[in-house]
């Protein structure tokens, strides 16, 4: 099988086309939108982004603290002093509930 590329060189030769009629070789204002170097990137962010940005952020402010907290609970569980806080569990089951 003999694939070709010539649908990339039909559409240069329409562009080209395009451009001779609308300008007479100038750039049309759609094809001078289009330059590289006239375009300049921005983002906005929603409202929702800045506040997942910041709940990230925070949450990032408080790793260390909750990875110092998992080490606490892994060494109780694993020397079997761990102690189920039964009526906080409770607690929280009965106030969803609620």
């Amino acid at each position: 099988m003999k694939v070709t590329n010539t649908s990339n060189q039909n559409l240069h030769q329409i562009y080209q086309n395009q451009v001779e009629r609308t300008g007479q070789g100038q750039e049309s204002s759609q094809a001078a939108a289009f330059r590289p170097s006239d375009r300049k990137d921005s983002v906005e962010l929603s409202s929702q982004a800045r506040l997942l940005q910041s709940a990230a952020e925070e949450a990032k402010r408080d790793e260390p603290a909750r990875q110092e907290r998992v080490n606490q609970l892994r060494e109780q569980v694993q020397a079997g002093a761990y102690q189920v806080p039964v009526q906080q569990i409770a607690a929280q089951m009965m106030s969803t509930l609620i």
